[in-house]
């Protein structure tokens, strides 16, 4: 009679050491591949909105005219941060008395994930339209999918018959990205500035 052998103890506790390690060097990958596959997600987000951003502040401030800072950081000290600015665009390049009286700026936001609040955002209105809300807004204010603006500052100067305006903010993701924890958040936030001179009058 021919004996049937069997795995002994020591190689079934072998095959299970070996198993433990391929699975754990797996699971070890596939967490790296999330979590950079969500830094990209967060990138590619802060940097569309940064676009969207520029777009606006280099098509409209380009043309403009009567350009002024509207709002400060702190309203009651004007040597803080400009966070908003009032200009005035033609309808029609042929018609110089139809403008349009403008307002781009910033909306300070809610850094709290219990609130219903917004992030910090971009808006562009209507000078004379209420104070902005987020109808008015041009970046993605959503706690859990967009982004959340600040630092914005903006610096006009006038150099003869000109004026030129630069802008700096940083964007950082949604306080609330979901599954994105409060260092890989840090590691992603980004700064951008931008510089346009006004047309010549």
């Amino acid at each position: 009679m021919k004996s049937k052998k069997g795995y002994t103890f020591v190689e079934l506790l072998l095959t299970i050491g070996i198993m433990a390690i391929v699975l754990g060097s797996v699971g070890g990958i596939l967490i790296r591949i999330v979590k950079v596959n969500q830094k990209s997600r967060m990138l590619t987000e802060m940097n569309n909105n940064a676009d969207t951003v520029f777009n606006r502040f280099q098509e409209d401030l380009r043309k403009a005219s009567d350009i002024k800072c509207n709002k400060h950081l702190d309203p009651s000290n004007s040597n803080t941060p400009c966070i908003a600015v009032d200009y005035y665009l033609q309808y029609n390049q042929e018609k110089s008395e139809e403008l349009r009286h403008l307002e781009f700026g910033y909306k300070q936001g809610n850094e709290n994930c219990e609130t219903n609040e917004p992030n910090g955002y971009f808006y562009y209105k209507e000078f004379n339209t209420a104070d902005p809300t987020v109808s008015d807004s041009i970046t993605n204010y959503a706690k859990d999918s967009g982004v959340n603006v600040k630092d914005v500052e903006f610096e006009i100067g006038n150099t003869g018959n000109s004026t030129s305006v630069s802008l700096k903010f940083n964007v950082t993701p949604s306080v609330c990205f979901s599954g994105a924890t409060e260092e890989s958040k840090e590691n992603v936030s980004q700064s951008y500035s931008g510089f346009v001179i006004s047309r010549i009058d």
